[in-house]
C-alpha cells in the first residue's frame, strides 16, 4: 500500500501549491505545450467582457443631461366626460347614458343662468325704460347712478335691471302720495297749535284756498300741491282769504253794495288784459277797495 505524500508550499515559483497564483498579472504565463507561452487575457476585462462599448450602451445620456422625455401615452377615447357624468356598466363606461346625463345637466344649468344674457362691462351701459308719463319729470340723480354701480356689482343683467326698475317705476305714485300724506300730516298738526278747533281750522283752510285761486297765474295753479302743506303759505293765505270775504268788498260798476266779489274781478279778464276796454275802470275799483281797508281813503 502506497502512502500519498503533499509537496510542501515552500513559496517557490512554479512549485506545486506554492508561489504566485495562477493567472496573477506578477506572474509569467505558463508556457503552453510544444514550448510557446499562452496568450494573455484582453486588459480591463478579467471574466472576458470586451473593452470596447457596444452600440447600445452608446445611448447612455451623458453624465448630468436631462432625461429623455417618456413617450406620450394614447388619451383614452371618451375622457371628454367629466368623472361625475360618466355611467358605468361593471368596469366598462356606457357612453351613450354619460352622453346623456351630460347633456340634461348642461340644459339645467341653461335654464338657472340664462342662454347667455351677461352683466354689462360698465353700470353705464344699463338701459333705463321710463314709462312714458314719467319721461317729462324723470331725471337721473346720484341716488340713481350709485344703484347702477351696486346692480352690476351684484351681477345684473340687463333682463334682471329691467325687471327690478320696472317695479320702482310701478310703486313711484304711490311713494310720492304717501310722503304728501306724511307732510300734510305733520303741516296739520302745526296748524292746530293756531287753529284749535275744527271748525276754525276748516274755515281758514278755506280762505287760504280762495286767496290762491284768485292771486295765482293759471299755471301755477296746478301746482297748488308744491305750496299746499307749508304752514307759513297757508297762515298768509288764510288772512288774505279772510279780509277778501269781509264787508266793505270791492263796489260793482253800477253802483251795488259790492255785489262783485273781489275774486271774480282779479281774475277777469277786464283785470289782468291791460289792453281790455274796462282794464283802467277795474284797476282803479281794486286800488280804491285796498285803500278803504288799510285806511289811505276817506271813509
Amino acid at each position: 500500500m502506497f502512502k500519498r505524500r503533499f509537496p510542501l508550499m515552500d513559496g517557490t515559483p512554479g512549485a506545486a501549491g506554492g508561489g504566485a497564483p495562477a493567472g496573477d498579472a506578477g506572474a509569467p504565463a505558463a508556457p503552453a505545450a510544444g514550448g510557446a507561452p499562452a496568450p494573455a487575457a484582453p486588459a480591463g476585462d478579467a471574466g472576458g467582457t470586451p473593452a470596447t462599448p457596444s452600440i447600445l450602451s452608446g445611448g447612455k445620456p451623458a453624465e448630468g443631461a436631462p432625461a429623455a422625455p417618456a413617450a406620450p401615452s394614447a388619451a383614452a377615447p371618451n375622457d371628454w366626460i367629466p368623472e361625475k357624468f360618466r355611467v358605468m356598466n361593471g368596469d366598462a363606461m356606457d357612453v351613450e347614458a354619460s352622453a346623456k346625463k351630460l347633456a340634461e345637466s348642461y340644459a339645467g344649468l341653461e335654464k338657472r343662468v340664462g342662454s347667455g344674457d351677461m352683466p354689462p362691462k360698465a353700470a353705464e351701459e344699463y338701459a333705463v325704460a321710463v314709462p312714458e308719463e314719467f319721461k317729462e319729470v324723470w331725471t337721473e340723480d346720484d341716488r340713481f347712478k350709485s344703484f347702477r354701480t351696486d346692480a352690476l356689482a351684484a351681477g345684473l343683467t340687463q333682463k334682471q335691471f329691467d325687471f327690478v326698475v320696472g317695479k320702482y317705476f310701478a310703486v313711484v305714485p304711490e311713494l310720492v302720495q304717501g310722503g304728501q300724506q306724511v307732510s300734510a300730516d305733520k303741516a296739520s298738526e302745526e296748524l292746530r297749535t293756531t287753529w284749535k278747533t275744527d271748525t276754525e281750522f276748516k274755515a281758514n283752510v278755506q280762505d287760504a284756498f280762495k286767496a290762491f285761486s284768485a292771486y295765482a297765474d293759471p299755471a301755477d295753479q296746478e301746482r297748488i300741491d308744491e305750496i299746499g302743506n307749508s304752514p307759513v303759505a297757508l297762515r298768509i293765505l288764510a288772512k288774505i282769504g279772510k279780509e277778501m270775504g269781509e264787508a266793505g268788498g270791492i263796489p260793482a260798476a253800477n253802483g251795488s253794495t259790492g255785489a262783485d266779489d273781489i275774486q271774480t274781478i282779479l281774475k277777469s279778464d277786464a283785470y289782468l288784459n291791460p289792453k281790455h276796454a274796462d282794464h283802467k275802470t277795474t284797476s282803479a275799483k281794486v286800488q280804491a277797495f285796498y285803500q278803504k281797508k288799510y285806511g289811505n281813503a276817506p271813509a
